[in-house]
C-alpha cells in the first residue's frame, strides 16, 4: 500500500488510460471487442459503499475532472455542479461588494468533502539548518546550553520529514504470475475473460472486507475516539502489464482518504491503523478468492510453488504452468538491467560521473526501448496478447503454447464439504501456526492464518458467503482459545462509547493482541530456568578461574573483565538457564573459546547451537567443535526416529552421537535472539530433563527471530544477566563507542559516522550505482567489503549489477541457467544455497547448508552446477531442480544475513520508510575498518543534491531510522506495558477529555467537534459532573473517570512520599502546620500527576523534554508546584501567600509573553522555569514574587 498525495498524487493512475468510453462491463459481444481493442489501460471506475453519501453508483466510469476533485482537492467528485448550483440559487444575495467572492467560497465548501486539505508549507530549511534553529532556541530563551535529552529531541524534531496531505491510498491486487500468464496466453478471448472476472470478484471481495474491518474514521481533539462510517469511496484501475512489458494483470484500487460518520454523516479522513495493519490479509482474503472463482469458473486446479514450501507464506500457482514458463518474461527483466548497465556505463566513462536522476530516467526508457520487441508504448489489449504470444513461442515453441489449454477443465461450482470439517481442530492448528512465528498477534494475523491454512488443507469453497463464514468461524475459534493481552477498562464505557461491533471507541477496531497459553508459560518457564540457582552442578569457581589463567597463557591474550566475567558465569552459575549479552564487536567469539577450554578442563563436553546451518559451520570452525543448528538438534530430540533413544539417552548410531545431551554437559545457543521463544523453551526442557546447562548467547538489539521471539529481551531484563562492554572489532575506538550509542537508538551516534565521511544520500538507483562502485573499489584493492540491502529485491538487483561487470571482464560465463531470485549463474559466479539439503554431501561429510557460499566450477547440460564451497573448500552437484528452486547470486546480502560476519568494509543500502534501528546497527557494525550507510530519499529532478545537502538529508533519514524500534516484544512485556498503561492519568484524561467535548456539543445539540479539549490537565479542576446521576451515563462516566484520576494522582503521591526518590529531596521534609503539609502533598500529588500524564517515569518527572505546549504546560505547572512545596518546607512562603500552580503559571506567561523582543515564541514548548535535573537541590531562575 502507498499513499497517494493531493494535488497532483493520483496522476500516475490515469496518465495510461485508454481515450473514448471503453467499457469495464460486458453486456454485449460489442462491449468486449471494445475492451480488447481500446489503445491503453481501461478507464476506472467507482466502488464502495461510501459512494451512496455522493450520489454514485458502483460500476460507474470515473472522469478525470471527478479525480481531481476528490483526489487532488478533497472535495465531492461532482464539485462542479454542486458549486455551481449554489451560486445559481444564492446570485439574488449579492448586493454589495465582496458578497459575489464570498458566495463563491460558500460554494467551495459546500462541495467539500470536510475540512479542506492542509497546505503544509515546505521547509526551505535543510536538516542542519532546522537542528541549529532547534539548539539556537533553547540557548536563547532557557540562556543555557541545551541537555543532552534536549538535543535528542531536537534532532528528532529537525528530522521530520515535510508533511504532505494524504488524499487516499493505493492498494494493489495482483493474481499470480502463472494466472496472469494464463490470461495473457490463452487461445480463447472467452476464457481470458473468466480470468479476468474471477480477478474482479476477488478484488471485490478484498474491498467488502477493507469495508468491513478498516473503514472508521477518528473523532475528538487529537482523534482519541474510533468510530464507525458508511464505508469506502474507491476508484479501480486495471492494468495489464508491468513497466517492462510482461503480463501483469493487477488492479490498483484507489481509497479516497475521506469517509462519511456513522452518527453525525460528517466527511472525515480515515482511520489509517486498521487499513495499515489490514493490507496483508486483504490480500489473502484477495487470493483465496481469486483461486475459487478460477476453480468455479474455468475448472483450474492449484498447486503450491515447491520454492515456497517452507516459507510462512507459500505460494499457489495454476497447476500445469511449468516453474519454467514463469520465470520466462523475467529474462527480459535481465536483459534491460544489462542494457541500462552498459548504458550508465559508458555514460560514466563520457562524462566521469554517475549519471543523474533525469539521465537515469532517460538511460531506463532507452533500455526499455532497445529490448522491446515491438516499439510504442499504449497498446490493445488485444495487440499485447500477440506480442506475448510472440514471445512465449519464440522461447518455449508453439508446443508449450499449447500447454495453457489443458489447464482450463470443466467449471467446478462444488466447494469442500464444511459439515465434515473439525472446526476446532482448524482453530488449533490455525493458532500453532501463528504462534510459532509470533509471540503477541491480533485478528488480522489470524485471519491471514487462516486462509493459508484452508488452502494447504485443500479446501476451496467457491460459494463467497461460505467461504466467509467458514473463515469467520475459525477465526472467531482461534481468538475465542487465544489470551487476551489488554487490561480491562479501570471504568467500562457506556453503550453511547461503544461502536456497533460493542467495543469501546478508546480501543482501535482490531487492536487487541492475543497470545497462547503456551507462549506464556513458555515464557515464564525460561525466566524461571534464569532465575532459581542450586538447579544444576556446575564448574567450580577455583578450577572455572585456573583454567581461564590457563587459557589467557596458551591464547597469549587477556580477556577484559566483562569476558572474563561472562565465561565464569556460563561455566560456574548453578541457575539451569543462564543468558549472556555481546553488543557487536564485543569478543563473543573469543569469550566462547574460552568457556570451550574452561568447560572441557572440568571433564564437561560444550554442545555449540546456532540459528542456521550456515551459522553453526562458522560455530564449529570457530570453536573447533561439531556444531549444529536449532531447529535440527530440537527435531532429533522430539520428532526424529532416534528421539525415544536420546530422551532415555539410549545408545545411537555414531551419526546422531552429537545430539546426545549427558548430565553436566554445557549447550550454548549463540545469536540467542535469532531463536524463536518456542524452540528456546524446547532447548530448556531437553537440557533439564538430561541434567544439562542452557547458556543463551546473543544481543537483543541486533535482529531477532523470524518466528516468535522477544524471549531474550525478556530474560535480559528479568534476571542476572552479564552484558559485555568493550568493544574490539573495530579499528577506530571512536567507532566502537558510537556503535554502543548507535546500539541504544541515541541519535547523538550519527556525529561520528557524520564527521567520517559514513552517510550518503540520493534516489535508490542513484545509491544502487555508488553501493556497488564503492564495493567493487575495496574489494579491488584486497579487503573483504559486504554489501548489504534491506529487501530481497535490492540485493538481487546489486547481486545482477556485479555479475554484469563480472560477465563483461570475463571471469564469469556470460551463459548461465535461471535462479531462485531472477538472476543467472555461470562459471566462475558466487552463489548461495538458501535450502539445507542433508542429502547433497561433500566428499568430507559436509552438507548443503541454508547461507551456504559456492564457486560455480561448471555448468553441466541438464543445467546443474558443479560448485566449490568458499569456506571449506568441499565440492559437489547441485541438481538443476534445487538450482531453480533455492539458489541464488552472492554478492550482496541482506542485513539479516549479514549479522554474525565481521569483514574489512560494508555499504549497506537502507530505505528508511523500511527500516528500524536494528536495521542499521547490524550493518553498521561488520566492518573493521569502514561501515557506509547509504540512505535512499526523494531527489526532485530540478533540484539535484549538493554535498552539502546530501549530508543533511542523511543525517536527517539516519535519526528517523534510530527513532523506529522494530523488535518484537514477548508476550509477557506486552501485558505489563498494556497493564501499566491503563489506569494511567495519560489513559484517563483522554478519555475524560473526549467524552466532557461529547457532552458539551450534545447540549448544543451539535456534533461532537474535532478540537478544542475542555479540560487539559483534569487532575487541577474536577471534571464537572452536571446533573444526570445515571451510573451509565455520560455524566457518570465523566464523574467515574475524575474519581479514578484523583485516585491515581493520590497513589502516585503517597508512594513518592514513602519511597523518597531523589527529587523529592528538593520539596522537602512534610511540613507539621496541618494547613501547609494538607498543601504540601497537593502539589507532590500534582508533580506526580503530571508526570503520569506524559506518560514519563515518575522517579525522574524533570527528564524529559515536551513536545507539545499542553505537555509544557503541564511540566510549568509541575514545576511550579515543586517550588511551591519547597516554599512550605524552609518557610519561604506561607500558604496564604501561594496561589494554585495554574494561576502562578499563567501569571508568569503572562510575564515572559510581555518581553517577547527577539521574535521567538516565549511559551510554545520552552519553559518558564529552569531545568530541574537531579542534583539540583535549588533550581534557578524565575521565581514567583
Amino acid at each position: 500500500m502507498k499513499k497517494i498525495y493531493a494535488g497532483s498524487g493520483y496522476l500516475y493512475l490515469t496518465e495510461s488510460v485508454a481515450a473514448g468510453d471503453t467499457p469495464r462491463v460486458f453486456a454485449t459481444e460489442a462491449d468486449a471487442v471494445a475492451y480488447y481493442n481500446a489503445r491503453g489501460n481501461p478507464p476506472g471506475i467507482w466502488l464502495g459503499s461510501g459512494l451512496d453519501g455522493l450520489d454514485l453508483k458502483m460500476g460507474d466510469k470515473v472522469a478525470e475532472e471527478q479525480m481531481r476533485f476528490l483526489f487532488g482537492e478533497g472535495m465531492r467528485p461532482d464539485a462542479q455542479r454542486v458549486m455551481d448550483s449554489y451560486v445559481a440559487a444564492n446570485t439574488h444575495r449579492v448586493r454589495k461588494p465582496g458578497d459575489a467572492e464570498r458566495i463563491v467560497e460558500e460554494a467551495v465548501r459546500a462541495a467539500r468533502l470536510g475540512r479542506a486539505f492542509p497546505k503544509y508549507q515546505q521547509g526551505t530549511l535543510d536538516y542542519t539548518e532546522r537542528f541549529n534553529r532547534q539548539v539556537d532556541k533553547i540557548l536563547i530563551e532557557q540562556g543555557r546550553e541545551p541537555t543532552p535529552a534536549e538535543l535528542r529531541e531536537a534532532r528528532k524534531v529537525a528530522a521530520q520529514k515535510s508533511k504532505q496531505a494524504v488524499a487516499g491510498y493505493d492498494l494493489v491486487f495482483a493474481p499470480v504470475k502463472s494466472a496472469s500468464m494464463l490470461w495473457a496466453l490463452h487461445d480463447s478471448q472467452a476464457v481470458r475473460a473468466q480470468v479476468k472476472w474471477a480477478h474482479d470478484a476477488a478484488v471485490a471481495e478484498a474491498l467488502k472486507y477493507l469495508e468491513e474491518h478498516a473503514a472508521f474514521t477518528r473523532v475528538g481533539a487529537g482523534g482519541p475516539a474510533q468510530v464507525d462510517t458508511r464505508g469506502l469511496v474507491a476508484v479501480s484501475f486495471d492494468h495489464f502489464d508491468n513497466r517492462n512489458g510482461e503480463p501483469h494483470l493487477h488492479t490498483h484500487l484507489a481509497v479516497a482518504n475521506r469517509v462519511q460518520a456513522a452518527g453525525d454523516g460528517k466527511w472525515r479522513t480515515i482511520d489509517g491503523r486498521p487499513l495499515h495493519f489490514i493490507t496483508v490479509t486483504a490480500g489473502a482474503v484477495y487470493d483465496s478468492a481469486f483461486r475459487a472463482e478460477l476453480r468455479k469458473r474455468l475448472g483450474v486446479e492449484w498447486r503450491m510453488r515447491t520454492d515456497t514450501k517452507a516459507s510462512k507464506e507459500p505460494v499457489w500457482e495454476v497447476a500445469g504452468v511449468k516453474d519454467e514458463w514463469i520465470k520466462s518474461f523475467a529474462s527480459r527483466r535481465e536483459g534491460i538491467i544489462e542494457r541500462y548497465n552498459e548504458l550508465a556505463t559508458d555514460y560514466r566513462t563520457a562524462h566521469g560521473r554517475t549519471p543523474d536522476k533525469a539521465t537515469e530516467r532517460q538511460l531506463a526508457r532507452t533500455a526499455n526501448l532497445d529490448t522491446r520487441n515491438v516499439k510504442g508504448t499504449a497498446k490493445s489489449l488485444g495487440e499485447l496478447n500477440a506480442v506475448w504470444r510472440d514471445q512465449f513461442t519464440d522461447r518455449f515453441g508453439a508446443d508449450a503454447l499449447e500447454g495453457f489449454q489443458k489447464v482450463v477443465g470443466k467449471p467446478r461450482s462444488t466447494s469442500t464439504p464444511v459439515s465434515g470439517l473439525d472446526l476446532p481442530a482448524l482453530a488449533e492448528e490455525v493458532t500453532a501456526r501463528v504462534s510459532e512465528y509470533r509471540a503477541t498477534w491480533n485478528r488480522w494475523n489470524i485471519d491471514a492464518a487462516t486462509h493459508r491454512t484452508l488452502a494447504e488443507r485443500g479446501i476451496i469453497l467457491t460459494d463467497h458467503a461460505q467461504r466467509t463464514a467458514l473463515v469467520g468461524q475459525i477465526t472467531n475459534t482461534a481468538l475465542g482459545e487465544s489470551i487476551s493481552l489488554e487490561a480491562p477498562a479501570v471504568v467500562p464505557e457506556p453503550a453511547v462509547l461503544r461502536r456497533k461491533d460493542g467495543v469501546s471507541v478508546f480501543t482501535p477496531h482490531g487492536a487487541t493482541r492475543y497470545t497462547s497459553e503456551q507462549i506464556l508459560n513458555a515464557e515464564n518457564d525460561l525466566v524461571q530456568a534464569a532465575t532459581i540457582p542450586g538447579v544444576i552442578d556446575a564448574v567450580p569457581t577455583d578450577r572455572a578461574k585456573a583454567a581461564l589463567n590457563d587459557f589467557e597463557q596458551r591464547e597469549n591474550r587477556n580477556l577484559d573483565a566483562g569476558q572474563r566475567k561472562l565465561v565464569e558465569s556460563f561455566a560456574t552459575d548453578t541457575r539451569q538457564t543462564v543468558a549472556g549479552i555481546g553488543p557487536a564487536g564485543t569478543g563473543k567469539t573469543t569469550a566462547m573459546r574460552a568457556l570451550a577450554h574452561v568447560v572441557e578442563a572440568d571433564g564437561r563436553r560444550l554442545v555449540p547451537l546456532a540459528s542456521s546451518g550456515a551459522a553453526a559451520a562458522v560455530l564449529a570452525a570457530e570453536l573447533g567443535l561439531p556444531a549444529e543448528n536449532v531447529h535440527k538438534f530440537v527435531h532429533e530430540h522430539i520428532k526424529g526416529k532416534r528421539a525415544p533413544d536420546l530422551y532415555q539417552d539410549a545408545p545411537v548410531p555414531a551419526a546422531f552421537e552429537q545430539f546426545r545431551i549427558r548430565p553436566g554437559d554445557v549447550v550454548l545457543v549463540d545469536e540467542a535472539g535469532m531463536t524463536g521463544t518456542l524452540n528456546l523453551d524446547r532447548l530448556r526442557q531437553i537440557t533439564d530433563h538430561h541434567g544439562a546447562a542452557l547458556r543463551l548467547l546473543g544481543d537483543h538489539y541486533q535482529f531477532s527471530a523470524v518466528e516468535s521471539g522477544g524471549a531474550l529481551r525478556l530474560i535480559a531484563a528479568e534476571t542476572p544477566t552479564v552484558v559485555l562492554d568493550e568493544v574490539h572489532r573495530f579499528h577506530d575506538p571512536a567507532e566502537a563507542e558510537a556503535s554502543l550509542s548507535l546500539r541504544e537508538g541515541d541519535n547523538a551516534s550519527i556525529d561520528f559516522y557524520a564527521a567520517n565521511g559514513r552517510l550518503h544520500a540520493g534516489d535508490t538507483d542513484n545509491l544502487r550505482e555508488r553501493v556497488y562502485q564503492a564495493w567493487l573499489s575495496d574489494t579491488r584493492d584486497g579487503k573483504v567489503s559486504l554489501m548489504i540491502a534491506g529487501t530481497n529485491n535490492e540485493v538481487t538487483a546489486l547481486s545482477a549489477r556485479a555479475r554484469e561487470d563480472l560477465v563483461r571482464s570475463g571471469n564469469v560465463a556470460s551463459d548461465g541457467v535461471s535462479l531462485y531470485d531472477g538472476n543467472r549463474a555461470g562459471t566462475g559466479d558466487l552463489i548461495v544455497t538458501r535450502t539445507p539439503r542433508r542429502d547433497l554431501a561433500c566428499q568430507g561429510g559436509q552438507f548443503v547448508k541454508n547461507g551456504g557460499t559456492w564457486l560455480v566450477e561448471s555448468r553441466y547440460g541438464d543445467d546443474a552446477l558443479a560448485v566449490r564451497n568458499t569456506d571449506h573448500g568441499g565440492r559437489l552437484v547441485l541438481p538443476a531442480a534445487y538450482v531453480a528452486e533455492s539458489v541464488e547470486l552472492a554478492y550482496a546480502v541482506t542485513g539479516h544475513r549479514s549479522q554474525g560476519r565481521t569483514v574489512d568494509t560494508t555499504h549497506t543500502l537502507i530505505d528508511p520508510d523500511l527500516c528500524g534501528r536494528e536495521g542499521v546497527y547490524v550493518p553498521a557494525t561488520r566492518g573493521r575498518d569502514a561501515n557506509h550507510l547509504y540512505f535512499t530519499v526523494e531527489v526532485p529532478e530540478d533540484q539535484p543534491l549538493t554535498p552539502e545537502r546530501e549530508q543533511s538529508e542523511a543525517q536527517a533519514a539516519f535519526v528517523r531510522v534510530l527513532d523506529r524500534d522494530d523488535a518484537e516484544h514477548s508476550a509477557t512485556e506486552t501485558l505489563r506495558d498494556n497493564l501499566a498503561r491503563a489506569g494511567t492519568i495519560a489513559d484517563l484524561a483522554e478519555k475524560l477529555a473526549y467524552t466532557e467535548e461529547l457532552r458539551t456539543a450534545r447540549r448544543h445539540d451539535n456534533a461532537p467537534a474535532d478540537d478544542g479539549v475542555l479540560n487539559l490537565a483534569p487532575w487541577i479542576a474536577a471534571a464537572p459532573t452536571g446533573d444526570d446521576p445515571k451510573p451509565d451515563s455520560l455524566a457518570g462516566y465523566c464523574s467515574a473517570l475524575a474519581d479514578a484520576i484523583a485516585d491515581r494522582a493520590r497513589e502516585l503521591a503517597q508512594a513518592a512520599v514513602t519511597e523518597r526518590p531523589h527529587w523529592m529531596a528538593y520539596l522537602g521534609e512534610e511540613p507539621t502546620d496541618p494547613t501547609a503539609k494538607e498543601m504540601w502533598h497537593e502539589r507532590v500529588a500534582i508533580i506526580c500527576a503530571a508526570t503520569d500524564h506524559t506518560s514519563h517515569d515518575q522517579n525522574n518527572p524533570w527528564e524529559w523534554t515536551p513536545k507539545t505546549p499542553d505537555e509544557r504546560r503541564n511540566l510549568d505547572i509541575a514545576s511550579a508546584a515543586a517550588h511551591q512545596a519547597h516554599d512550605l518546607t524552609t518557610g519561604a512562603r506561607t500558604p496564604d501567600q501561594i496561589p494554585y500552580p495554574e494561576t502562578e503559571v499563567h501569571q508568569q506567561q503572562q510575564t515572559r509573553q510581555s518581553q517577547q523582543q527577539d521574535g521567538y515564541d516565549h511559551y510554545g514548548t520552552a519553559s518558564i522555569y529552569a531545568p530541574m535535573q537531579p542534583g539540583i537541590q535549588d533550581p534557578t531562575g524565575p521565581r514567583p514574587a
